[in-house]
């Protein structure tokens, strides 16, 4: 993202169209990494050892990773298949006006990205496979992109980095999610006080996690802003620095808590 900050506004908020496309199309189908992680978890005991017990179990693994694998790839044709085709409309859809030099550099963007949509969604079901062997918001997303976008190219730019900087502190609460889903997918959670004590625990840790992120990406800030040369770019970034810091505790939570869920 900072060499194509160097780009110019346009590139940088054509960047921040498709990567909200991009996130809003791939992550409809986020739900196989959840089904993926809860289903291996039930059929994998890393202190089972050799036996008829520990072999089901393998081919149980191979029969969920196949059909896992399977349903992505025919996922990923699809979004590949329809984001090439529908680039433009889906473009003018996030606010990028029909005739601007933004919305020519995201058009060609979309459709080149696009290509890796079986690989992605491919990805996830992997990440749920690795998860479940213990190894780790969408429509308001593409919505505020959409009224950035609006804004025109600067705000748009603004809010790619934004959004970036955001998700990457965000997700360092995926970690103690993973292992919440894999905890209450192996126990009993039927057992009296269980689940009770996995929230309460959880949302200790959320805290404590979402404040320390908070913190770094309040002291990382100045060299967040030099992600772009443009001053006005620079000076919106800095205006919404305060709010994106001030929701990590939330975002932790949000995060940590759907792994329970």
């Amino acid at each position: 993202m900072a060499f194509i900050g160097r780009c110019g506004v346009s590139s940088l908020a054509a960047l921040g169209a498709c990567t909200s496309v991009f996130h809003l199309s791939f992550n409809c189908f986020r739900g196989t990494t959840a089904a993926t992680t809860t289903l291996i978890a039930r059929t994998y005991d890393p202190k089972l050892p050799p036996s008829p017990a520990a072999y089901e179990q393998h081919l149980s693994r191979r029969k969920i990773v196949k059909v896992s694998l399977a349903a992505s790839t025919i996922f990923g044709l699809i979004i590949t298949t329809l984001m090439t085709t529908l680039a433009p409309s889906v473009l003018s859809l996030m606010g990028l006006p029909p005739t601007s030099k933004t919305k020519r550099i995201a058009i060609k963007y979309l459709r080149i990205r696009a290509t890796a949509a079986v690989a992605v969604v491919g990805a996830s079901v992997l990440d749920g496979v690795y998860r479940g062997m213990e190894s780790s918001l969408l429509l308001a997303w593409a919505y505020s992109t959409r009224k950035a976008a609006l804004l025109g190219s600067a705000a748009a730019a603004a809010h790619q980095i934004g959004l970036t900087s955001w998700l990457l502190f965000a997700l360092v609460s995926e970690g103690p999610s993973i292992a919440s889903q894999v905890i209450a997918a192996k126990e009993d959670t039927a057992k009296p006080g269980l689940l009770t004590d996995l929230t309460k625990y959880t949302l200790k840790l959320a805290a404590a996690v979402g404040a320390g992120s908070a913190a770094a990406l309040w002291a990382l800030s100045p060299l967040i802003l030099r992600l772009s040369c443009d001053p006005v770019v620079r000076d919106l970034v800095r205006s919404i620095m305060g709010p994106i810091c001030a929701i990590q505790p939330l975002i932790a939570a949000t995060l940590m808590l759907e792994g329970l869920a």
